[in-house]
């Protein structure tokens, strides 16, 4: 790699980035990537990147964002770009589909569990309710049957008063 080709991928960058009048502030915002990154990218400094799949990433994402051709640009530059290897590029892709599944199942699993919430809250009212209305039941009915207990006895002890009394005249 000749140290010219290195810098005209950056600089080529740079003037595009400034005859937009863009910071690198609002290149920060506008393309999410962080602005070390940015100014490792203007100043050539490739090692300063995640990884050699990230630096042709942000190379297209901050060329497409500046006005440039991000596609036609990797193409121009890419022999003085770091190649992407392969498997760095499948570990990456993995762990973000694995990441991204992960948070679905979440998500989702929260998402029935907020979704059964009234029912199960309902079914609860109703037990307690029910179960309210078998204990007053309960209550009632012992109280019933011994008052009717008492007022069976008395009403045969009266009979059998009655009873002594009739014969005895």
């Amino acid at each position: 790699m000749s140290e010219n080709a290195k810098i005209e991928v950056g600089k080529k960058l740079h003037d595009a980035r400034v005859a937009k009048g863009l910071t690198l502030d609002d290149l920060q915002q506008a393309t999410k990537i962080q602005k070390r990154y940015l100014i490792a990218i203007e100043d050539e400094k490739f090692a300063e990147l995640p990884g050699d799949f990230y630096v042709r990433a942000f190379v297209k994402q901050y060329a497409d964002t500046v006005g440039l051709d991000g596609n036609d640009l990797l193409l121009e530059f890419n022999d003085q770009l770091p190649k992407t290897k392969s498997s760095e590029y499948s570990k990456h892709i993995s762990q973000a589909v694995e990441t991204r599944t992960g948070q679905h199942k979440t998500v989702d699993q929260i998402d029935k569990a907020r979704q059964y919430l009234p029912t199960i809250i309902v079914v609860v009212v109703i037990i307690v309710i029910l179960g309210a209305i078998w204990l007053t039941a309960i209550g009632s009915g012992h109280r019933s049957s011994k008052s009717d207990i008492d007022s069976s006895s008395v009403s045969v002890s009266g009979e059998s008063s009655k009873k002594r009394i009739f014969i005895s005249k």
